[in-house]
């Protein structure tokens, strides 16, 4: 009876923490994260079109990758998304929802993993680990934000724990399932491709050296070497390679310039010294090492370092200080703990894929799979705190209070100053709004010239405003370099439609309506020979403008 009623307690414990994370990772989904970043609206849009038509808006069907600038990025979130519409229409929290639901379950693969690492007392290190992921900052952000990076780790979530089982129950379902779920997650992110073999390697090796075995258990290694074939296969496409070529360090201007003119700079005759100082090998580690010490800096784990900018709260980091002090002290007993040692390498482990690239670094997308292993030892660190003597309670108290202080203060700044950050510049802020005030008073005009700046705004418009993709992306047509039309809308290529027209004397004077993007001024000499109306202007919540909507009436 005692021990039912103590795991029921357990149970009620996952209960609320499921409430927990269901509610903030759901709560104004729609609205916050503000602005409807490029990358969700191709995706809803993609989606939708898949859905109607059984091809992408440019006329692949079925396809693995969607390619926006050379990046192909693979379309698991696009297929992801697909029931969500059905069920909850053409908006933005359906668009959202599925990636926020992920992540309020990914506390459940961790549970299970936890139970198969700890040998005694998982169950309270479980519950200390499952809240501490639902109130995560880095968490919360991604799981809001379209982000498939959250379902590519949670699928990896449960590969590592029938990895971990298999290696206790080396039987067919333990390595089938791991595997499958290993690969599924190659359909969501780029980074697991590469780090799904490593993990698992790694975690083979701890095994056959922490349980000194002579020989090796073979069975695991089936996961092994179906994940390198599979990761064989994928990355030798040249589709999924794309993203990579686009970020790698072999990229990197300091390092080129190190190789290239930093010899010539030593002089003639100290060929030895050049080679010795500045070759690739020199230059390249040196970039690596730069960018993978970034990912364990305070800079990024509690400042504001961290990268797309899009992602960033103000005044937070992508975990509290307190968090970060529970690190610190899960890390102190980690030579007391051959359990939590593995969790050490693995965090080692996940930024590796982050140190290789040089754009918006360091970023919190590609080293998003430390999150679970710096959970864990956080987690482990409030475990061995609450079980100091009463001696501490003063202590326990603060670091209780602490924590939920921080949580509330990152949700404050979260849901009411990130919408007037510097975030929202680049979350495309101002383009939903945009989208509809098209819809309200587009039948009014002859035509509509649209900027393409920050980005062509026809996945916006055509999803927000509920186009059918089989007639829109048929009709979708170029109509001369780079300008496309739709009815009576333009997308053209200039970020001030109006000033290019009245530049080059093609002002159109059958009510057409011009969408300048921010920063568009229209000279004077202009304002003095034409009849320039200022139809409206879309304002972002800091009351900047993204756009102008313009007119020109007729000639003085």
């Amino acid at each position: 009876m005692i021990n039912y009623f103590k795991r029921n307690i357990y149970l009620g414990g996952y209960i609320f923490i499921f409430i927990l994370a269901i509610f903030f990772r759901l709560f104004r989904l729609s609205s916050i994260p503000y602005g409807f970043h490029v990358d969700e609206a191709k995706a809803a849009w993609n989606a939708y079109s898949i859905l109607k038509t059984g091809a992408d808006d440019k006329g692949n069907f079925f396809p693995m990758y969607y390619d926006s600038f050379g990046d192909f990025r693979p379309t698991g979130l696009m297929y992801l998304i697909i029931p969500s519409l059905l069920l909850f229409g053409q908006n933005i929290f359906a668009v959202r929802f599925p990636f926020a639901l992920t992540g309020a379950l990914t506390f459940i693969p961790l549970l299970f993993i936890i139970k198969e690492l700890f040998s005694k007392n998982y169950k309270k290190i479980g519950l200390a680990t499952a809240l501490i992921l639902t109130l995560n900052p880095w968490h919360i952000i991604a799981s809001r934000s379209t982000s498939e990076s959250i379902v590519s780790m949670f699928f990896t979530l449960w590969g590592l724990y029938f990895l971990i089982k298999s290696l206790k129950k080396p039987n067919l379902r333990n390595l089938l399932l791991s595997t499958f779920f290993f690969i599924t997650s190659y359909f969501f992110y780029h980074s697991i491709r590469v780090l799904a073999p490593v993990f698992v390697f790694t975690i083979i090796i701890f095994d056959w050296i922490n349980k000194k075995r002579n020989e090796i258990n073979f069975k695991p290694l089936i996961i092994l070497l179906a994940l390198m074939i599979s990761s064989f296969v994928f990355l030798s496409s040249k589709s999924a390679r794309g993203r990579m070529s686009q970020v790698n360090l072999l990229s990197d201007f300091g390092a080129l310039y190190e190789i290239t003119k930093m010899p010539s700079e030593i002089g003639p005759g100290h060929v030895f010294t050049a080679r010795v100082f500045h070759n690739k090998v020199a230059a390249y580690s040196r970039r690596f090492v730069e960018e993978y010490v970034s990912y364990f800096s305070t800079g990024f784990l509690i400042g504001n370092l961290a990268k797309p900018i899009r992602y960033n709260v103000p005044q937070v980091g992508l975990v509290t200080y307190f968090e970060f002090l529970l690190i610190i002290i899960g890390l102190f007993y980690v030579s007391r703990s051959k359990e939590l040692l593995l969790i050490v390498f693995l965090l080692t482990l996940a930024p590796l894929t982050g140190a290789v690239t040089i754009e918006d670094t360091p970023n919190l997308q590609r080293s998003i799979f430390m999150i679970p292993f710096l959970t864990i030892i956080a987690a482990y660190g409030l475990y061995k705190l609450f079980g100091l003597s009463k001696k501490f309670n003063i202590i326990k108290t603060l670091v209780f209070f602490g924590f939920i202080f921080n949580f509330v203060y990152f949700l404050h700044m979260y849901f009411v100053h990130q919408k007037m950050s510097i975030a929202t510049y680049y979350r495309d802020g101002g383009n939903v709004e945009l989208a509809k005030k098209i819809s309200e008073i587009g039948s009014s005009y002859s035509q509509i010239i649209l900027t393409n700046s920050p980005d062509n705004l026809y996945p916006w418009i055509a999803f927000l405003n509920k186009y059918d993709p089989r007639v829109f992306n048929k009709s979708y047509n170029e109509i001369s370099d780079g300008v496309r039309r739709y009815n009576n809308l333009i997308f053209s290529e200039n970020k001030c439609p109006l000033n290019s027209a009245l530049e080059n004397d093609s002002i159109k004077l059958v009510n057409t309506l011009y969408v300048d993007a921010e920063g568009c001024i229209i000279d004077k000499k202009y304002e003095i020979e034409y009849d320039v109306n200022l139809v409206d202007t879309i304002l972002r919540p800091d009351f900047s403008p993204p756009y102008y909507l313009r007119s020109v009436k007729q000639l003085k």
